[in-house]
């Protein structure tokens, strides 16, 4: 595979996946700024951002002890492959503390990075460098100053790759993607070996998992999409047993195409999805227009309330939780041909699922909003790329007033 079909496979992966990390936008070879991205005379007081003279953006982060953050995604300006896995530690002001780059001489990305103890971090994606097959599922493991403990491939012949990664509480792992067209949930003990599995070959319904949470109550959720069409929610019991499998908005939206990319365990023992669908109605001469669908199950999977946001050309979602307040997040990205609304996004809902506030970061050269989580002091950490394609962070109050 010659540089420019590396290149377009990359960027029709991440599309097809919907993998929480959005950049396939501005990474497809050659980026050209959209009419729409503000113009650097509109930016006022430019996110804080890292990167080089090409591609770079974060997927995810984590907080360290010390109040700081360690940044991860992919840059396509440093390192010696194609892409390359990115880190970034920061301190508690948004200063680079350090950064690391990982890979080989081809196209390695991670797109989760989670906590594993006070100076330990796991991370999950894809490798072309390592591995058995074409790509495969990259798990790596590096200390709280960035040095490699270890890094893990799973995979088959063909092209492989981690979309999901949870800790459970007793220091193990469960992660989910895809191996040799099979999706799958893994649970690995704390060697990162594998213990179980639970599969959905390709001919099952035609169910893609995009990412997976372990519950309070020892169990396993995950969410994606089922044909193409339909949200679906799939729970597994500790061992792998599959407790139930629903698909959501199987009737009313048969026309277009919907997916789930996150999902959370919220207070009450239910769970919090946002997902993104496909109506395919062109809007002002710019393509499909894309609406943001969040909603909530309770824990047998039975519907409580559904939001679907189709206001304007282009509005997705990539992450929710429930914050501190029991308040309901969802973060994302809005984008409107017409009126020049461009930028990452944040929606907060109240239980029942009405909207209480919005806020838009556009304005910030913050457009890409593809990670936001609540910190240990009960703010937001905002992590996605700039319009110029940069990496960027944000911290902002509960209101989403920016901090820095």
């Amino acid at each position: 595979m010659d540089s420019k079909e590396k290149k377009e496979f990359n960027k029709s992966l991440q599309y097809a996946l919907v993998i929480l990390y959005i950049a396939f936008n501005i990474f497809g070879g050659c980026y050209q700024q959209s009419p729409t991205s503000p113009s650097p005379a509109q930016i006022e007081n430019m996110v804080i951002n890292f990167g080089g003279t090409n591609l770079d953006g974060f997927s995810s982060a984590a907080q360290t002890p010390d109040g700081g953050f360690i940044l991860a995604g992919v840059t396509y300006s440093f390192g010696a492959g194609e892409g390359d896995a990115w880190i970034v530690k920061i301190d508690s002001t948004g200063g680079k503390v350090w950064e690391r780059v990982y890979g080989g001489s081809e196209e390695d990305e991670v797109y989760e990075i989670r906590n594993y103890d006070d100076n330990t971090y796991v991370l999950l994606g894809y490798t072309e460098s390592f591995g058995n097959g074409k790509s495969d599922v990259w798990l790596l493991t590096i200390d709280g100053n960035g040095q490699l403990i270890s890094s893990r491939t799973f995979g088959g012949e063909e092209r492989d790759y981690g979309t999901g990664l949870d800790i459970t509480a007793n220091g193990e792992y469960v992660l989910c993607g895809s191996v040799d067209g099979t999706f799958f949930i893994y649970y690995l003990d704390a060697s990162q070996n594998i213990k179980w599995k639970h599969e959905w070959p390709k001919e099952d319904e035609d169910i893609n998992i995009y990412d997976v949470k372990w519950t309070p109550d020892n169990e396993i959720v995950a969410t994606g999409e089922s044909y193409g069409k339909y949200i679906i929610v799939i729970k597994l019991s500790g061992s792998g047993d599959l407790l139930w499998q629903k698909r959501y908005f199987s009737e009313k939206y048969t026309q277009a195409t919907r997916r789930g990319n996150c999902i959370n365990v919220t207070s009450d023992n239910g769970y919090i999805i946002t997902g993104v669908g496909n109506t395919y109605k062109s809007r002002d001469n710019i393509g499909s227009n894309y609406e943001a669908i969040l909603l909530k199950v309770n824990e047998d999977g039975s519907m409580i309330w559904s939001k679907i946001i189709d206001r304007i050309s282009v509005e997705l979602f990539y992450r929710t939780f429930e914050n501190s307040d029991h308040e309901i997040v969802a973060f994302g990205r809005t984008f409107d041909g017409a009126n020049v609304e461009v930028g990452a996004w944040l929606a907060v809902f109240n239980q029942n699922g009405e909207m209480k506030r919005e806020v838009l970061y556009g304005k910030y050269g913050f457009i890409f909003g593809n990670f936001c989580s609540e910190t240990s002091n009960g703010r937001y950490i905002l992590a996605g790329s700039t319009y110029n394609g940069n990496g960027c962070v944000m911290l902002v109050d509960k209101k989403g007033m920016r901090i820095w």
